[in-house]
């Protein structure tokens, strides 16, 4: 009984791991096929390509090489979303359950939730035909159960924080400051032009060149590969925030944060950085609890947050954060619910 994952490869950009070039996307679907690899999975590869002249025969032909190892009670994880026509889909989920091979799908993201699609039923292929899923949060479980079809046998397991996979930080300590790190998109983070000038902020974003009307206490720290970037993080904390505006999360993808566990956190952490979070996200209730970060309700409360800290309060944190963040770094997480999920399909 093998597990195997997804690994999509890149057609138009030679030599590269599909959505690498989009930051954050790329980096969390390379490591949850390497973290697989670690506990004994193998990658089931897949390639971008335009199947549109092909027939149902020659795609046929060319999903059962794919599967072409795949045996009884082999599990197939397959990272949500994921690139293919329909028609693809449904020729290889119909090979792969011949094969008596469980398919298990792991969310990255919903796209309809950042569009605030919150309440009309969906019917989607995928879901309704998965054996499993491993989601980010029991607020996305719930959230799924309810809004789409799916089967009524069908397993799911909570995740939590996403693996971030980087080489040990070798000699690296923070201490306090009122320095924070920003990680993350311009567009989806329009609070950053209002942010007090009391606070010193630096932003990493892959569209710095397009941000204007910054205050002066902003530094844009560029746009680094996600590989590199947990070096580039000196701040004594990481802002984990979405919002079309300050001091209050709003917007889609503000909301989407009550279900999504960001992969920005795992960042931070995967740096020992200590976080600061909105109190009604994913991930709100494990940061106080491991006490690795705080929580605010908007941004207005940060300057008298950040004034409240005393050298040793922020010691204990930080120490609380190295110790998840190796955690972070080996893809603990992920590597449970994976065993865990195997054991949901296959025992009674």
């Amino acid at each position: 009984m093998t597990i195997y994952c997804s690994k999509t490869h890149s057609n138009t950009i030679p030599h590269s791991f599909a959505y690498w070039h989009l930051g954050a996307s790329g980096k969390a679907h390379y490591d949850i096929s390497e973290f697989t690899r670690e506990i004994g999975g193998k990658d089931l590869d897949f390639y971008e390509y335009d199947d549109s002249t092909e027939s149902d025969s020659e795609q046929a032909t060319r999903i059962d090489g794919i599967l072409s190892k795949i045996k009884k009670n082999d599990i197939i994880v397959i990272q949500y979303p994921f690139l293919g026509s329909p028609r693809f889909k449904e020729i290889f989920f119909s090979r792969a359950k011949s094969m008596g091979s469980k398919i298990v799908i792991f969310i990255h993201d919903i796209g309809l939730w950042r569009e605030n699609q919150y309440y009309d039923l969906i019917t989607d292929f995928l879901f309704e035909n998965a054996d499993g899923f491993i989601f980010h949060s029991k607020a996305m479980q719930d959230q799924v159960i309810n809004q789409f079809k799916i089967k009524n046998n069908a397993q799911t397991v909570i995740q939590g924080l996403f693996g971030y996979k980087t080489a040990y930080l070798n000699g690296k300590t923070r201490s306090l400051s009122q320095n924070i790190d920003f990680a993350g998109t311009f567009s989806k983070s329009q609070f950053l032009t209002h942010i007090p000038t009391t606070l010193n902020m630096t932003i990493f974003s892959n569209l710095n060149k397009h941000i204007s009307n910054l205050p002066k206490n902003i530094i844009l720290g560029g746009s680094f590969d996600p590989e590199s970037i947990p070096f580039q993080l000196n701040g004594s904390f990481g802002l984990s925030w979405t919002s079309d505006s300050y001091p209050e999360v709003t917007g889609s993808y503000g909301i989407y944060e009550k279900y999504n566990m960001p992969h920005k956190l795992s960042l931070y952490l995967a740096a020992n950085q200590p976080v600061i979070v909105w109190n009604q996200s994913a991930e709100a209730n494990f940061i106080t609890k491991n006490n690795i970060g705080c929580t605010i309700s908007n941004l207005a409360e940060l300057p008298a947050l950040l004034e409240s800290f005393t050298e040793e309060k922020y010691e204990k944190m930080y120490q609380n954060a190295t110790i998840i963040g190796e955690l972070v770094r080996e893809g603990f997480w992920f590597k449970k619910a994976l065993l865990e999920i195997q054991s949901k399909l296959l025992t009674v």
